[in-house]
């Protein structure tokens, strides 16, 4: 989790908002596992947020290596930025692995492509 964190702040720019570890039985009947002790962090990068969640117990199973964007176990972030020519360059300089061959751009028909 705490590399996970520091690369939303460090590396993507995200604000902590907070850092909480969770149990009991409403989270238990929630998430539909018994025994449940978790860290939640949430970020927040200008108006949007995300929530990183970890596992404390039971600890969970590894993502499997062949999994595909159709999975349970698959996450997909998309941040919009104004230069993505910059954005990239940003994520090489810190040695961040991508999942894709190169910048994805929003179709034309999306408003956001702008």
């Amino acid at each position: 989790m705490d590399r996970s964190v520091r690369f939303f702040t460090d590396v993507l720019g995200f604000e902590p908002v907070s850092d909480v570890e969770v149990a009991g039985e409403d989270y238990e009947r929630l998430e539909g596992v018994f025994g449940l002790r978790m860290r939640v962090v949430r970020l927040r990068l200008g108006e949007e947020a995300i929530e990183l969640t970890e596992y404390l117990a039971p600890r969970g199973r590894p993502i499997p290596a062949d999994a595909r964007s159709n999975d349970r176990s698959f996450q997909h972030v998309a941040i919009v930025v104004s230069d993505i020519d910059r954005a990239y360059r940003r994520l090489r300089e810190h040695r961040a692995e991508h999942v894709s061959a190169g910048p994805q751009r929003l179709p034309d028909w999306n408003p956001k492509a702008g």
